[in-house]
C-alpha cells in the first residue's frame, strides 16, 4: 500500500497540494527542495562496524542508528550490499526532519574466511545522496 503524505510533511509545508501524494510522487518533489533544506542522514560515529571474531557459517546482525537532521523528509530508495552475504533492509516511510531510523545489515559469515571488509550503499534524497556503511569482521574455520 503506497504511503500518503499529508500537509507539513515536508519542506514545503505550507502548499497543501502535497496533501495525499504518494512516496514515488514526493520524491520527484523532494528534488525541487533547496540544498540547503534537503534531509540529512546523521550516522554520527556509527559508519563502521566490527563483528570481530566469528566462526564460518555464522549470521550476525547489526543496527546502523541515523537521524534526519535536516529540514525535509527523508526518502531512502535503496540500499545494497557489497556481496550476497550482506544484506540491508531499511525504513520504507519518509523519516521527518528531526525522526530516527536504523539500517539493519545481516552479514551471513558462509563460506568466507580470514578478515572481511563488506559495504552496504544507502541512496536516498539526502544532501549527501550515497552513504556508505561498512562492517568487519575476521572468520575462522569451525
Amino acid at each position: 500500500m503506497p504511503v500518503l503524505f499529508t500537509a507539513g510533511c515536508c519542506a514545503c509545508k505550507d502548499k497543501p497540494q502535497h496533501v495525499g501524494q504518494t512516496g514515488a510522487q514526493m520524491v520527484a518533489i523532494a528534488d525541487t527542495v533547496p540544498f540547503e533544506r534537503k534531509p540529512v542522514m546523521d550516522f554520527g560515529a556509527d559508519t563502521v562496524f566490527d563483528f570481530g571474531p566469528l566462526k564460518e557459517g555464522q549470521i550476525e546482525v547489526h543496527d546502523f542508528n541515523f537521524t534526519n537532521t535536516g529540514q525535509s523528509p527523508l526518502m531512502i530508495q535503496k540500499a545494497t550490499g557489497s556481496c550476497g552475504c550482506t544484506m540491508p533492509d531499511y525504513p520504507q516511510e519518509p523519516v521527518p526532519p528531526g525522526g530516527h531510523g536504523i539500517i539493519r545489515v545481516t552479514f551471513n559469515s558462509a563460506n568466507k574466511m580470514g578478515k572481511q571488509l563488506k559495504s552496504v550503499v544507502i541512496y536516498s534524497n539526502a544532501r549527501h545522496p550515497a552513504v556508505r556503511l561498512l562492517i568487519k569482521s575476521d572468520i575462522a574455520m569451525n
